[in-house]
């Protein structure tokens, strides 16, 4: 993949990100906990997504293979991301599915505050990560 448009593409994910993760916190404020929990792990997701492309000149739409390859690369191969974050991914993940897929009752203030400040440390971790590859790509180039 030509850089430019790596770059590019990468950047856009990135664009998702921090629109989802202002919706998340929006969302909260504004007591819509479900949409709250949707849309941090949106933003965590196209962090990790916004680094296979970045790095691995890689992008996956599945959320499995995504998250699975993101911890099987930056987490266990270069140990650049914690194994925390990548433990946490899969945790929102999983909350998200069962508070979008499988649960009736709505999402509590109590559950919503939780699962959005384990998002805001993952999207944290992430987001520094991408700027700091993003900065050395740049800086080579």
């Amino acid at each position: 993949m030509e850089l430019e448009m790596k770059i590019t593409l990468a950047n856009h994910r990135i664009f998702m990100a921090n629109e989802s993760y202002e919706s998340a916190l929006c969302n909260f404020k504004n007591k819509r906990y479900n949409r709250s929990v949707d849309d941090i792990y949106y933003a965590c997701f196209n962090l990790t997504r916004a680094c296979l492309i970045l790095i691995k000149e890689e992008d996956f739409s599945d959320h499995g293979k995504c998250i699975g390859e993101f911890n099987k690369f930056f987490v266990n191969e270069l140990g650049d991301i914690s194994r925390v974050t990548g433990s946490a991914l899969h945790t929102l993940a999983r909350e998200r599915n069962k508070k979008t897929y499988k649960e009736t009752i709505p999402v509590s203030e109590e559950e919503a505050n939780e699962i959005l400040d384990l998002g805001k440390n993952v999207y944290d971790e992430i987001k520094l990560y991408y700027d700091l590859k993003l900065n050395q790509i740049n800086n080579i180039n």
